[in-house]
């Protein structure tokens, strides 16, 4: 007897979501449809759009690549790419080398806060090149030249680690604050779909 009211109620609760998904307009408001249409896409979606941005900060580390150390300025600039500007960070070395730095405000904000208050010194840095040796340049640790930490080693690995999983911080944000509350809002409007089903049997 329990084994068959389990399989009668969830017979109701997939007929209520497959209506959710594909029933008629004159059924089901379309806005709604459309959230719940969402949360599944979101759902199987998101590892896939995480992934291309996680393999910039691949590769080998120091000692298997080399480690860089120079003092320079990094200058923070805005590129225009098509319609859009995209922020991007160079350090400009000594002898004038203009190297494309990995990695946003977020990863060396203490470096951007630092150079905004000095913009014309320079400061030292270690790196290298993410993507075994092919990729941009990572900085590892950085000071100001009278030895003041702007960028410290165990946080650049560990911002490295994370930037560079998939399954990571960011996915877990996406999925928290973005398809979590989707899906909360997708379980109540199957859950009227399906208690006007019980109604009407």
């Amino acid at each position: 007897m329990c084994i068959r009211f389990a399989c009668a109620n969830c017979k109701e609760w997939r007929g209520a979501f497959f209506l959710a998904l594909w029933g008629p307009p004159s059924i089901i408001n379309k806005w709604k449809q459309s959230i719940v249409m969402a949360s599944g896409i979101w759902t199987v979606a998101a590892p896939f759009l995480f992934w291309p941005g996680s393999l910039e900060y691949r590769g080998a580390t120091p000692p298997a690549v080399p480690l860089i150390k120079t003092t320079g300025k990094v200058v923070f600039e805005s590129e225009r790419r098509g319609l859009k500007y995209a922020s991007i960070t160079n350090l400009v070395t000594r002898d004038g080398q203009s190297i494309r730095l990995q990695g946003d405000f977020t990863s060396l904000s203490e470096i951007k806060e630092w150079t905004d208050i000095h913009p014309t010194e320079t400061i030292y840095v270690e790196g290298f090149r993410l993507r075994d040796g092919k990729g941009l340049f990572w900085i590892s640790y950085a000071t100001t030249l009278d030895g003041r930490v702007l960028a410290g080693r165990e946080k650049q690995q560990r911002s490295l680690k994370i930037r560079s999983e998939v399954f990571g911080p960011a996915l877990l944000w996406f999925y928290t604050y973005l398809v979590a509350p989707t899906w909360l809002f997708s379980f109540i409007f199957i859950r009227k779909i399906r208690n006007s089903i019980s109604c009407k049997q």
